[in-house]
Formats: structure tokens, C-alpha cells, sequence
């Protein structure tokens, strides 16, 4: 909540409304009229919320991500229509166009549906030495969902829309070239814990 002037003047009127000289940025979004809890369906990215405070602070973005402010204020249709879930350096993974989750390559492990926790009540004792069924992964090459349709992700739609997985192929080729590589953990000697009391640290930061 740190303090954000409007004017060249000196700031020193401290009563935090829109209309003075000083005032919390909170205050910007609370005292909207229209400022309402609603449910939407629109794409809204994690990476949107800070470019979306930069506009709302009057600061530069040209960073990662889409300042959704008007969207906020005004509501209508999502500025954003497509996100990347991942992609590993394998060039598997996954993204999000439109209605339709385009996953290239397995899944990976734990690939299943749960059911909400309290469904089942199960004895402690059962889970001791027990054995499970193995998920069984799909050998396909890749798979499309229809996230409104079917959130939960169960139906396999790739082969009913031939056009539409060409067209996220080439999607998710467009996104795969720009992919760097991961910054993978190394040993660093000065995290060690004996060095900060038996505490952890990074040894960098």
C-alpha cells in the first residue's frame, strides 16, 4: 500500500482520497462506483496482475503479461485470448488458445481424477502397505480439451477437431522457439547451514 502522488505539488494534504495531492493506490481501486464481486469466464494470467498495477500506479509496463485495468474498471471481453501453461526444454508441453487446452507429449505422472477430499472415509490403517492400480496414460502425441465444455478435462476432443489441433500445432511451434533455457539449481557452498546457525539460506540474496 505505498503512497502514490498525483501532482507536482508539495505532498503534504495526507487525507487519502482521489481528490489530494496524496493518496493509497487501494484507495484508487476501492472507491470505484461500479466496483462489484462478479464471475467470469475470461482468461486472466498471473502474469497480468503486475503490469495491471503498473497501469493502475501510472508506471511503464513492456514487461511479460497484459495490464488488465480497463478490464477491471469497465468489464467486456478478455484483452488476453491465449497463455502457455509450459514448455520443457523436450518441447513438450502445453497451452491454452480460446476455449481449447492443447497438451503436446504425455502429461506426466498423476495423470488421474480425484475426488473432493471428505468423499471417501477410508481407515489410516488401509493405507499402510497397500497397493494401488497404475494410472494408464494415453500414447498419444498430443491431446485437446474444450476447457468450457469440460473443465475437468476428461474427454479427449483431438480427434473430432483435426483444424483446429493443425492450427494449435503451429501455435505451440511459435511458442516453443521462443522458450529459453531453465536456470537449473547448482551447489552453492556459501548456503550451507552451518554457515547461518542451522538455518537455510540461498547464499546468493
Amino acid at each position: 500500500m505505498a503512497k502514490a502522488a498525483f501532482s507536482s505539488q508539495t505532498h503534504t494534504a495526507g487525507p487519502r482520497w482521489p481528490q489530494s495531492t496524496e493518496t493509497l493506490i487501494i484507495n484508487r481501486l476501492t472507491r470505484l462506483d461500479q466496483l462489484t464481486q462478479w464471475n467470469t469466464l475470461v482468461l486472466f494470467h498471473a502474469v497480468d496482475w503486475f503490469p495491471t498495477f503498473l497501469e493502475i500506479a501510472g508506471a511503464p509496463s513492456g514487461i511479460d503479461g497484459i495490464s488488465r485495468w480497463r478490464f477491471l474498471r469497465e468489464g467486456g471481453s478478455s484483452a488476453r485470448t491465449e497463455f502457455v501453461y509450459n514448455i520443457e526444454p523436450n518441447s513438450k508441453g502445453a497451452i491454452r488458445v480460446g476455449d481449447f487446452k492443447f497438451i503436446v507429449g504425455r502429461p506426466g505422472q498423476y495423470n488421474d481424477w480425484y475426488p473432493a477430499p471428505g468423499k471417501y472415509h477410508i481407515p489410516r490403517s488401509q493405507f499402510r502397505g497397500g497397493k494401488h492400480d497404475k494410472v494408464k496414460l494415453e500414447k498419444v502425441p498430443h491431446m485437446l480439451f474444450n476447457i468450457t465444455e469440460d473443465p475437468r478435462e476428461e474427454r479427449n476432443v483431438a480427434g473430432d477437431f483435426p483444424d483446429v489441433v493443425k492450427e494449435l500445432s503451429a501455435r505451440f511451434a511459435a511458442w516453443n522457439v521462443t522458450k529459453v533455457k531453465p536456470h537449473s539449481a547448482r551447489r552453492v557452498a556459501q548456503s550451507d547451514p552451518s554457515l547461518y546457525g542451522g538455518l537455510w539460506s540461498s547464499g546468493w540474496c
